[in-house]
């Protein structure tokens, strides 16, 4: 909970698709939120299902919100443990998410919002969005998605900027 009694939403998906794993997408985003978990204690966390299948677990918790003006970000994690981290994000984050960018060289931020990752129905609803992913990655949705093929350095990357942009938004 913000100053102004608005929340910041921390999500990620945990189901796969059949025969795959599943290690990066997207059992090293919710290794991600846990990880968030331990140090932001005023943030909300929900891990979501059904994000392989159109999206139907974060579909069903936005239309049961009563009221969405209270949420000042959802800040989604998925499939960070091999690549190169990217951000895509609302242009309200701009000027946080250069400042807190500007001394990482690599990876990509973008204000370049699409489908199909869970904050697409909040994006739809207006909520403002900060995503985190990592790419290029082969192995999506694929039985070789396992724990060989994750690299803890993104992941770190991820949290660390993370936690900065929840500092910011706290």
């Amino acid at each position: 909970i913000t100053k102004n009694n608005e929340k910041i939403i921390v999500c990620a998906h945990y189901d796969s698709m059949f025969d795959a794993p599943d290690a990066n997408d997207n059992a090293s985003g919710v290794a991600d939120l846990l990880e968030l978990a331990k140090t932001n204690k005023n943030v909300k966390y929900i891990l979501f299902d059904a994000e392989e299948w159109n999206k139907a677990g974060s579909y069903a918790y936005v239309k049961s919100l009563k009221t969405l003006k209270n949420i000042k970000a959802v800040i989604n994690i998925d499939m960070i443990g091999s690549g190169t981290p990217f951000i895509i994000f609302s242009k309200k984050f701009n000027p946080i998410i250069k400042k807190i960018t500007k001394k990482h060289k690599k990876g990509k931020i973008s204000n370049d919002i699409r489908a199909p990752f869970d904050y697409w129905p909040f994006h739809k609803k207006k909520i403002p969005i900060i995503h985190f992913g990592a790419s290029p990655y082969k192995y999506c949705h694929d039985p070789k998605d396992t724990i060989e093929q994750i690299s803890l350095k993104p992941i770190k990357q991820v949290i660390d900027i993370a936690n900065k942009i929840i500092k910011e938004l706290s």
